[in-house]
């Protein structure tokens, strides 16, 4: 069964759905509700929510997608709202805000503008321009931060690139920061490298 309100929609192989708006692409997909226009469904997509302008959904199942040109391929039980924001292969994300990368990234959170995730598990990053490649149970806030192996870690501040911090907290600015363990790390301008269970202030 189809519900179909509006115009020049284009529905090929759908089942039990919903369209509402116009100028949609609904391709291969089955329990969605579409709403908006030039939105582009597809790939064996199914039990989704997509509203807005310009959207793509390919190949996913049981997201909800809200707001402007927004991407998801190949993802599961994610939310998605705002502008430019990509969810690629992932699972169980909450994304939110303005040119946010997501990519094989599972149960995390990304807030705010121009945040790149990539291999990330159980993870939250919040404010501008940070970027979590590869962690797990971090959280990171701030803007510009840079890490890479990020594990049960609080990260926070501006302009730092940290490589390879466990069980950590690290409240810096312009630091560059590797290797470090069950530590917290706190001040301007510090190259710190090979440390655990320190506490360094300054």
């Amino acid at each position: 069964n189809i519900m179909l309100s509006g115009y020049q929609n284009n529905l090929i192989n759908v089942g039990d759905s919903i369209v509402v708006g116009y100028e949609n692409v609904i391709k291969d997909v089955s329990k969605v509700s579409v709403f908006g226009e030039k939105n582009d469904i597809s790939g064996n997509t199914k039990l989704s929510l997509i509203s807005g302008l310009n959207n793509k959904q390919f190949a996913g199942d049981n997201n909800v997608i809200f707001g402007t040109n927004n991407v998801s391929s190949d993802s599961t039980g994610g939310l998605m709202s705002g502008n430019l924001n990509q969810d690629l292969d992932g699972s169980g994300n909450f994304i939110i805000g303005k040119e946010q990368l997501s990519s094989k990234v599972e149960n995390s959170i990304l807030s705010g503008y121009k945040s790149t995730s990539i291999s990330t598990i159980n993870s939250v990053i919040l404010g501008n321009e940070n970027e979590l490649l590869k962690g797990e149970n971090a959280i990171v806030s701030g803007k510009k931060n840079e890490i890479n192996n990020g594990y049960n870690s609080f990260i926070n501040g501006k302009d730092n690139v940290i490589v390879d911090a466990s069980n950590s907290i690290i409240s810096s600015v312009n630091s560059t920061i590797s290797q470090v363990e069950r530590s917290v790390i706190s001040g301007i301008n510090n190259n710190i490298t090979n440390t655990s269970n320190d506490a360094i202030f300054g």
